[in-house]
């Protein structure tokens, strides 16, 4: 509905770090501005498993687990907010109930495995830093 250089003006405005008078309840559609999408999740994990094939992560058989397990994790971490918990346990081929008890689960891994944990902090930076907006 805007020019490329307003939709910039208003990033700059609303979705600077440490701005903290603007809050989702005011501007709920900025969330969506910079918001990850699942495939970029995926691609970031399989980036830092070395998988080549992106469909190891969604499917169940043959996969690496622990990438499934994360990829899942920070898809519900990151997406939730623009996709609904059904949307994304689709794109896994699992039901709600498998989306929560995964992420039950993994949080119970990381408090237990430090390598877990820092296994979640490299991809998260892999992504933070593959979704910054650029203005």
């Amino acid at each position: 509905i805007g020019s490329d250089s307003f939709k910039d003006r208003i990033i700059r405005k609303y979705l600077r770090k440490n701005h903290k008078d603007i809050d989702g309840r005011e501007q709920p559609e900025l969330i969506k501005v910079n918001a990850v999408s699942i495939d970029k999740v995926i691609d970031c994990v399989a980036e830092y498993f070395n998988i080549i094939n992106q469909i190891k992560i969604t499917v169940r058989k043959g996969c690496n687990s622990n990438a499934r397990i994360i990829a899942m994790y920070l898809a519900v971490q990151y997406c939730k907010k623009t996709n609904t918990l059904a949307e994304i346990a689709s794109f896994f081929g699992v039901g709600i109930n498998g989306i929560s008890s995964n992420t039950k689960k993994c949080k119970e891994k990381l408090l237990k495995k430090k390598i877990f944990l820092k296994q979640i902090e490299n991809i998260d930076e892999l992504l933070s830093e593959n979704t910054k907006t650029k203005v």
